[in-house]
Formats: structure tokens, C-alpha cells, sequence
């Protein structure tokens, strides 16, 4: 609200995965999104600063291929998931909430957020905000608005 961001938020049951998501939102307009919280196992090779920490956000149908994400951000070895701890740590929230929204909670700024082009033509775009209780809608401008005012920087790639 602060950010003069228009959004609209739909509670629902808990939807801990893509799929069950999109059995009680898919009828929303716009694009659901997933989210991958990864861990690179060394810095990159060619990120200057690199925290090694990646919020990956995608389509819901999208297939992330992190090999060739990993090969393309520079790293030596592929991505893998973050652990829960490192996740609750880092973004305040549990595996099935995770969201760009999480940023918030992320004051250090060390989780780098790459985003997959094909969403960013969407009309709204979904996501959990902080439960998987409930779906917020935004337009793709008022998520990079939001991204912004984080206080880090972001990448479109082509996933």
C-alpha cells in the first residue's frame, strides 16, 4: 500500500505445491507463478559481488532447467534447492510460501531474484504473500516496483 502497488488478495485452503495451487486459483486471470529458492556451492565466475543465493521465479508451467541456469549465472556446479533452515533464515518463511514477496523480510539483500521472461508480459501475476493460505495478484511493473524498494537489483532471463 505504501508503494501505491495495486493488488488483490484471495484467501483459499493451504496450497503447498504448484499443482494444488492451481486447483483452487487457476481460474484467477494472469500468470501463477512458482518459486525456487536455490544455493549455488561456490560464487560464480563471473557475478561480481555474487551471494550465491537465488529467488528464481517462473510460470507455473515453466520448466527451470538449473543446470543451464547455474552454467549461465556462471557457477562451476549446478544450483540445488536451499535446505528449510537456510530458507526460514534468509526469507522468513517455509517451503510452499515462498515468494518475491519474501523479499521483505530479507534486510541483508543477499537473496539475488532472476525472473523468467514470459511472465513479465502477464496482465497479474500470483503469489503466495508470506502463507500459502491465500493468493496476491500484481501487475509485473508493480512487482519490479516492489523488487526496487527491497534494495537489490533483478534479472529477466529467458527460462
Amino acid at each position: 500500500t505504501k508503494l501505491n502497488i495495486n493488488y488483490e488478495t484471495v484467501e483459499h485452503a493451504a496450497t503447498p505445491t504448484t499443482e494444488e495451487m492451481m486447483k483452487v486459483t487457476g481460474h484467477l486471470s494472469g500468470g501463477h507463478c512458482k518459486n525456487l529458492f536455490c544455493k549455488a556451492k561456490k560464487p560464480s565466475k563471473t557475478r561480481k559481488p555474487d551471494t550465491k543465493l537465488w529467488l528464481i521465479v517462473a510460470l507455473h508451467d515453466s520448466k527451470v532447467n538449473l543446470k543451464t541456469i547455474s552454467k549461465n549465472f556462471g557457477y562451476k556446479d549446478q544450483m540445488r534447492f536451499g535446505k528449510e533452515d537456510l530458507l526460514k533464515e534468509k526469507l522468513g518463511v517455509i517451503q510452499g510460501e515462498v515468494s518475491p514477496l519474501a523479499l521483505l523480510n530479507n534486510s541483508a539483500c543477499d537473496v539475488q531474484i532472476a525472473l523468467d521472461s514470459k511472465m513479465m508480459s502477464m496482465e497479474r501475476l500470483w503469489f503466495h504473500p508470506l502463507t500459502m493460505e491465500a493468493s496476491t495478484g500484481i501487475t509485473p511493473d508493480d512487482l519490479l516496483k516492489y523488487i526496487v524498494k527491497s534494495g537489490r537489483s533483478y534479472e529477466v532471463i529467458d527460462i
